[in-house]
């Protein structure tokens, strides 16, 4: 998996593709949603810090499942009156994507 380099068009900060097929990210310095188009970048929105998390998953930790290896690409966090939990995408050594649930725990892809 190769990543890819850009200037953020915010902020002019270096950011990263986390994969070279990815289309969006976000700058880690100005929390910038930026979406690839061919050669262009573009703003598209902006987002808040995650909160912190005691999970033992976390960006960048690589894994297997069923014998494909895996790399955790991204992060959503759920919440809701009773508690919350995290959604981490995965992307596979085969070129494909799959999201891994880590809730209280228990992991399930």
């Amino acid at each position: 998996m190769t990543s890819r380099s850009a200037a953020c068009p915010n902020c002019g900060a270096t950011i990263t593709f986390r994969w070279s097929g990815a289309v969006q990210t976000i700058c880690p310095y100005c929390k910038a949603v930026l979406v690839r188009r061919d050669l262009d970048l573009e703003k598209v929105g902006m987002v808040s810090d995650l909160p912190p998390t005691a999970s033992p998953i976390q960006l960048g930790t690589e894994g297997k499942f069923e014998g494909d290896a895996f790399v955790v690409v991204g992060r959503i966090v759920y919440q809701y009156e009773r508690g919350g939990w995290n959604e981490w995408h995965l992307r596979t050594m085969r070129g494909t994507s799959a999201w891994l649930s880590d809730a209280q725990g228990d992991l399930a892809i």
